[in-house]
């Protein structure tokens, strides 16, 4: 007798959309018929196969010897040996298990949310936008001692200032062995930022998803879901 499980869920009107899975049997999936119990004397272009009933063997050409199979050897294993699993075919065939009824909600993709009836998932439209990483870097060569600087916040690009306040050194994201993004001039009041951009997304809808061996359905009833094609809006990188 086949178990029903039905996982925990909100009650559903008959419009709701549920992703339900029906109950299946375990069952023995074929994979290839025996091979036969080789020795290194053996030209097995010399033998055929035989289905026979009870255990199948390999039968020598001139038909005075024979050879018994098997599904298990050195460097192979096809399944266990069914015995006359066609007739008098034997296979080598490996179990698939059963489950029982079941019933989950519905999935979405990372930043989609699932419409009150559960059978579409979507997802608002988000400018681009950019992204802080860290403060600029000095524009620093080897002759210069960094822990004699401090960063100062200007109008316009930052500077570095020497603690003696007469010498400056500017500022930038990139250079040899890093790259903090894009040197944004001013992002936050007088302070400059490195930043990385972005991108933003058009609104998109899409069809729900279920897990392997489950379909979609209203709970009334099944119901196929067409695809869903939505034109996406060109969203572009200001310019600098």
């Amino acid at each position: 007798m086949s178990t029903c499980l039905l996982l925990a869920s909100p009650v559903l009107s008959a419009a709701d959309f549920q992703c339900y899975r029906a109950a299946k049997a375990g069952s023995w999936v074929k994979s290839r018929i025996p091979k036969g119990n080789w020795g290194p004397q053996h030209n097995t272009s010399k033998w055929s196969y035989a289905p026979i009933p009870g255990k199948d063997i390999f039968r020598h050409r001139n038909g005075n010897r024979t050879v018994g199979t098997r599904c298990k050897g050195v460097g192979y294993n096809y399944g266990e040996h069914k015995v006359d699993f066609q007739g008098n075919q034997d296979w080598c065939a490996t179990y698939s298990g059963g489950w029982g009824a079941a019933a989950t909600q519905p999935n979405c993709p990372q930043g989609y949310a699932l419409t009150a009836n559960k059978q579409r998932c979507t997802r608002a439209a988000k400018p681009g936008a950019w992204v802080k990483t860290r403060q600029p870097q000095g524009n620093w060569s080897p002759i210069h001692n960094t822990s004699k600087w401090s960063y100062a916040a200007i109008p316009g690009g930052d500077i570095y200032r020497h603690r003696n306040g007469n010498r400056t050194v500017g500022t930038r994201c990139s250079g040899p062995g890093y790259n903090h993004g894009t040197l944004k001039v001013d992002l936050v009041g007088y302070q400059d930022w490195c930043a990385n951009w972005s991108p933003g997304v058009a609104a998109h809808t899409t069809n729900a998803s279920c897990p392997a061996n489950f379909r979609l359905q209203m709970a009334g009833g099944v119901i196929r879901t067409p695809a869903i094609r939505a034109p996406a809006a060109a969203i572009r990188k200001p310019i600098n």
